[in-house]
């Protein structure tokens, strides 16, 4: 199943998944989850020191791209594209893009 994989993916980076009863929003969460990762790629396509600073650590395209690798920028970019796109900052903090510390909301 899907969600076994997330499971399973989010132990390996030592990232806890929460669990929340109540409504199934794993379909919202699926979504904002793949417009914030086509973002973050597009930015990295965008990105020539960027993607220069990854080919001199080796990683070739091939891997870039079946690993889903992107870049973030700064939080305020990741920030502006969540507004322009009308997803809301606790929804996504929720699925782990955003955290909240002292009201305001930053990049993970």
């Amino acid at each position: 199943m899907e969600y076994q994989r997330y499971r399973e993916d989010a132990e390996i980076i030592n990232f806890p998944l929460k669990y929340v009863e109540g409504r199934d929003r794993s379909v919202d969460s699926y979504k904002i989850l793949n417009q914030v990762q086509r973002w973050y790629r597009e930015r990295l396509s965008d990105s020539r020191d960027v993607n220069q600073y990854l080919k001199s650590r080796g990683l070739e395209q091939k891997s870039i791209d079946e690993f889903g690798v992107g870049y973030s920028g700064s939080s305020y970019e990741l920030l502006d594209f969540l507004k322009r796109n009308l997803i809301s900052m606790e929804e996504a903090k929720d699925v782990g893009v955003l955290s909240n510390r002292d009201g305001k909301f930053y990049a993970r």
